[in-house]
């Protein structure tokens, strides 16, 4: 289905739709009429190339219609717009949590519509989640003292040496029924309630433990590991920290704390106390998720924080975006002026790496380099790497 006002702009992509094959094509010059087509349809529609400046009803409109219809095909957006509106149209349309597989700039050109058309996957819809009971603080501790939950653990690469510098600890949480249960699941029920503690230490026991291995190995690494909102009120945090590393062997400049901004401002005099304490004692802090909240630039007056995390959302596909790619510049730009190094963490592609070694970031993660992995599998694909 393409939606737009031009009568060129259909016809331009109809004639593309069809030379690639599409068998069943509808145009239509406006949102309300589009929407009337959809609902009248007898087979499921694929995709609806979507322009966003139109009258009657704009694609913005449609955008918000098709996610009450629950739209489970696939969509493009068009627009002779502000680059910097069609992202945001984009930006709405993941929200509403629609299948969107691109944005095309006007004028419409073979390879545009070439580049949309590689990514459509006929016939294909979003898989509606079954429903689950929700999860309880009380399954989530029985969890934590069965063992469930290990970590998996992400590469850090030093850009200029491509050599691994450290490694990201992240929480996974395998159910005996439910399956991989997503850390967006429990962690907020930890942080809520009285797991938040358990959660940390099981994580902290098993990263460093992993550190002692890997070092026997030879593998001189900094692990990372990430602090709740619950952990900052825990005044007795530093000491508890200080006592496992040093039960286990290892020093405080093995260890990185990564802090997401938003957290310190919600109980800020014990976090403050907290974070300075554990830097005291030679831990290293990272400002996690950077740009994302409303005080970045007061938490870096207030904190040494030795790390700044550019947040995925201005990294992944940030060298098409320049409104990304102007904030992650800038981002890299105060790090350096305060001596702190920077890590851009979403790098997904190609592009991505290019993007951030152009505008002299020091260390990047994602999934181009590797996915999260299992502790036992890390040493097998540190060997790869090198």
């Amino acid at each position: 289905m393409v939606v737009d006002d031009t009568k060129l702009m259909r016809d331009v992509a109809l004639a593309y739709l069809r030379r690639y094959g599409v068998g069943h094509c509808s145009a239509h010059a406006d949102g309300q009429e589009a929407l009337d087509a959809l609902a009248a349809a007898t087979r499921p529609v694929d995709l609806i190339l979507l322009d966003l400046n139109m009258p009657v009803m704009d694609g913005i409109e449609v955008l918000r219609h098709l996610a009450e219809r629950h739209f489970q095909g696939q969509l493009a957006l068009i627009s002779g717009e502000n680059p910097r509106l069609l992202r945001t149209a984009e930006t709405l349309a993941r929200a509403h949590e629609l299948n969107i597989i691109g944005v095309m700039e006007k004028p419409l050109t073979g390879a545009k519509i070439d580049a949309v058309l590689a990514r459509l996957t006929p016939g294909q819809r979003q898989q509606q989640p079954l429903p689950s009971l929700p999860l309880s603080e009380a399954e989530l501790l029985g969890a934590i003292t069965a063992g469930e939950i290990a970590i998996a653990v992400q590469p850090k690469i030093a850009l200029r040496e491509r050599s691994v510098v450290g490694v990201e600890a992240l929480a996974r949480w395998q159910h005996p029924t439910r399956g991989m249960v997503s850390p967006a699941d429990f962690v907020p029920i930890a942080e809520a309630g009285q797991a938040a503690e358990p959660l940390f230490n099981t994580v902290l026991e098993q990263a460093l433990a992993a550190l002692v291995r890997w070092h026997g190995m030879g593998h001189r690494l900094q692990m990372a590991i990430n602090i709740s909102a619950a952990d900052l009120t825990r005044l007795h945090l530093p000491d508890q920290v200080a006592s496992a590393v040093a039960r286990h062997g290892l020093v405080a400049e093995d260890l990185l704390l990564e802090v997401t901004e938003s957290r310190l401002i919600q109980d800020l005099a014990p976090a403050l106390e907290v974070v300075t304490r554990l830097r005291l004692k030679g831990f290293g802090l990272s400002i996690d998720d950077f740009g994302t909240g409303y005080s970045s630039l007061e938490q870096l007056q207030r904190i040494p924080f030795d790390e700044l995390k550019i947040d995925r959302r201005f990294v992944t596909g940030a060298s098409a975006d320049p409104a990304a790619r102007a904030i992650m510049a800038s981002s890299i730009r105060l790090a350096r002026s305060l001596g702190i190094g920077t890590v851009a963490e979403g790098i997904e592609t190609q592009d991505d790496w290019d993007c951030a070694q152009r505008l002299g970031c020091d260390v990047v993660q994602g999934f181009m380099i590797a996915a999260p992995m299992a502790i036992e599998a890390f040493p097998a694909w540190l060997s790869a790497w090198k």
